[in-house]
């Protein structure tokens, strides 16, 4: 996720913008933990570098008070939900569990 952010660079200078920061979200989603309003956030690919052929991105819950879902989503585009009922929430491992989720209506 970090690549995707600033990484430490300034966005509103374009020769700034590189693939290894590519200024697509922001400095406070792109920065570790990677946690922005009630969610952490992850994208996990089977390989590291280009092409990208899949990849897996969740948004787990920090906590019931705040979120009662967790998301994915993979190569399929489609996103996909849990009922959250622990604190934090449960992540989301693979593209096959993310798979066996209900898909947002």
């Amino acid at each position: 996720m970090t690549t995707l952010g600033p990484n430490g660079v300034d966005c509103t200078v374009p020769a700034n913008v590189t693939a290894t920061s590519a200024c697509l979200i922001d400095g406070v989603l792109g920065t570790a933990p990677f946690t922005k309003g009630a969610f952490t956030y992850a994208i996990t690919s089977s390989v590291a570098t280009a092409p990208v052929p899949d990849y897996l991105i969740t948004a787990t819950s920090l906590g019931t008070a705040m979120a009662k879902k967790d998301y994915c989503s993979n190569t399929d585009a489609v996103v996909r939900f849990q009922a959250e009922n622990a604190t934090p929430g449960a992540v989301i491992a693979s593209a096959t569990a993310c798979n066996a989720l209900n898909a947002i209506q």
